[in-house]
């Protein structure tokens, strides 16, 4: 977590990123949406799974059976240095305006609405909803779709990973690779603004080379 919320510090500082965001697949964890939380003034949340968003909505609703995520958010606060903890818990909960159902794999990706924010996050989703590196590449665009002109993309991605297991069952993934997605941004007219790697290997259940965070911003003009 730690490398995640130190490069989201990082873009979203050097860039002063505002305004409205989305999260591409959610889950039922609101780690991902600490750092957005004290910049954005509006967080969409969606994911495909709806076990997942009942998850979120009882963190939401401050549900007695929903997981704690405080000891994490103290991590944060440890950095800002201006809020306290539980400040910044709340302010998570004020930004979100919407829980919703998505589907990577559609060109609408949510059913329905053709809104297009100016932030665009997507944490472990796409590799995950898919097999194959061009599947992962498909699904990248229709995500890309929802970017504003001038707006951020933000991706967090397990690499190179083509299986991984929850208790004993096994599930494929997109063996994905930094280069791929660079090469599909640039095509797609994104400006690529950070790219960072951390290498992960030699795990029981799953076959990833590691983590990478990528930050870009779309340019309408062709260069």
């Amino acid at each position: 977590m730690k490398f995640y919320i130190d490069n989201m510090l990082t873009l979203f500082a050097e860039q002063h990123i505002k305004g409205s965001m989305i999260e591409i697949g959610t889950g039922p964890t609101i780690y991902s949406l600490m750092v957005p939380s004290l910049h954005c003034d509006s967080i969409v949340c969606c994911d495909f799974t709806k076990a997942n968003r009942e998850e979120l909505q009882k963190w939401l609703d401050k549900k007695d059976d929903a997981f704690n995520w405080h000891p994490y958010i103290e991590y944060l606060a440890s950095i800002n240095g201006k809020r306290s903890a539980g400040e910044i818990e709340e302010n998570i909960r004020s930004k979100i305006t919407a829980n919703l159902a998505c589907n990577v794999r559609r060109q609408d990706v949510i059913e329905g609405k053709e809104d297009q924010y100016d932030v665009v996050f997507s944490s472990l989703c796409i590799e995950a909803a898919t097999r194959t590196i061009p599947d992962y590449l498909r699904c990248l665009e229709n995500v890309c779709r929802l970017v504003k002109p001038d707006g951020f993309l933000v991706i967090y991605v397990v690499t190179g990973q083509s299986f991984y297991k929850i208790g004993n069952a096994k599930h494929m993934s997109a063996p994905i690779d930094t280069a791929s997605i660079l090469t599909k941004l640039k095509e797609l007219r994104f400006k690529v603004l950070i790219t960072s790697s951390l290498p992960i290997d030699d795990l029981d259940f799953s076959d990833m080379n590691g983590i990478a965070f990528i930050g870009a911003q779309y340019c309408c003009a062709q260069s």
